[in-house]
C-alpha cells in the first residue's frame, strides 16, 4: 500500500515533465492523462487514510475488550479470595474450640488422677456437636459458593410478590362472588315469598277480566291487545270455560 502511492506520484510527475516540455497545448489527450492520473492519486490517498482509520478503530476495539474481560477476571478472583477467606475463618475457629476442648478435658484428667480418682468416661457429646455445626457450616458455605446472583434473586422475590398478589386477589374475587351469591340467594327467596301469594291474585284478575270481555262479545285479538297478553293464553281460559275449568 506505501509503494503503490509513490510509483504513481513518480509517474504523474514524468507526465508533467514530459507536458511541460513538449508545451503543447493542443493536445489535449496528454491533459485530461494527466487530470485522470492527478484524480487517480487522490482517491488512493483517500482510501488509504480511511483503512488507517479502520485499523486504528479495531486495535482500540480490541484493547477495550481484552480490559473488560481482565476485569471480570478480577472481579471472579477477589470473590474467589473473599469465599475461601470466609470458609477459613469458620473452619478455624471451629478446630480452636475443640483443641479448647480436649486441652481442658485433659487437664480435668490429669488433676483427677493426681487427686486419685477415677476418672470416669468422658463422652465426646461437645465434639460431636462441634462437629455436626462443622458440617452445618460447609454446607452454607458449599450453597453460598452455587448461590444465585441479586439479579436472580431480586427476580424471584419479584415473582414470589406478584404470584401472592395475585392470589390474594383471587381469594378476595372468590369471596366476592360467594356474597354475591348469597345476596342473589336471598333476594330470590324474598322475591318468590312476596310474588306468591299476588301472583294468584293476579291471575284471577286476568282470569275474570277475560271472561267479562269475551261476555260483551270481543274476539280474541282483542282481548289480547286489551290486557296486553298472547292470544294462545285467551284461547286457554276460553277454552277452559267452555270445558267447565272455571274456578
Amino acid at each position: 500500500m506505501d509503494i503503490i502511492p509513490l510509483g504513481l506520484l513518480l509517474l504523474g510527475v514524468i507526465s508533467l515533465l514530459i507536458g511541460w516540455r513538449w508545451q503543447n497545448p493542443r493536445n489535449e489527450e496528454n491533459r485530461i492523462a494527466l487530470k485522470g492520473l492527478a484524480y487517480l492519486r487522490n482517491e488512493i490517498f483517500r482510501v488509504q487514510e480511511q483503512v488507517h482509520i479502520l485499523e486504528n478503530e479495531i486495535q482500540k476495539t480490541k484493547q477495550t475488550n481484552i480490559e473488560e474481560t481482565q476485569i471480570v477476571l478480577d472481579h471472579k478472583d477477589l470473590d474467589i479470595k473473599e469465599n475461601d477467606q470466609k470458609e477459613a475463618v469458620p473452619n478455624k475457629l471451629a478446630y480452636q474450640g475443640e483443641t479448647k476442648i480436649l486441652e481442658s478435658r485433659q487437664i480435668a484428667s490429669k488433676e483427677l488422677v493426681h487427686e486419685g480418682i477415677e476418672p470416669k468416661e468422658i463422652r465426646p457429646v461437645k465434639v460431636e456437636l462441634k462437629k455436626s455445626e462443622l458440617r452445618e457450616i460447609e454446607h452454607i458455605q458449599s450453597a453460598k459458593l452455587y448461590s444465585i446472583t441479586p439479579q436472580e434473586q431480586r427476580e424471584n422475590r419479584e415473582n414470589r410478590e406478584q404470584k401472592e398478589n395475585r392470589e390474594n386477589r383471587e381469594q378476595k374475587e372468590n369471596r366476592d362472588i360467594a356474597r354475591v351469591r348469597v345476596f342473589d340467594e336471598k333476594l330470590k327467596s324474598m322475591s318468590q315469598a312476596s310474588n306468591s301469594a299476588p301472583r294468584s291474585e293476579r291471575i284471577s284478575s286476568k282470569f275474570t277480566e277475560i271472561l267479562e270481555l269475551a261476555a260483551h262479545g270481543q274476539r280474541i285479538p282483542e282481548i289480547a291487545q286489551h290486557l296486553f297478553i298472547s292470544q294462545d293464553a285467551v284461547r286457554m281460559v276460553l277454552s277452559m270455560q267452555s270445558k267447565g275449568g272455571t274456578r
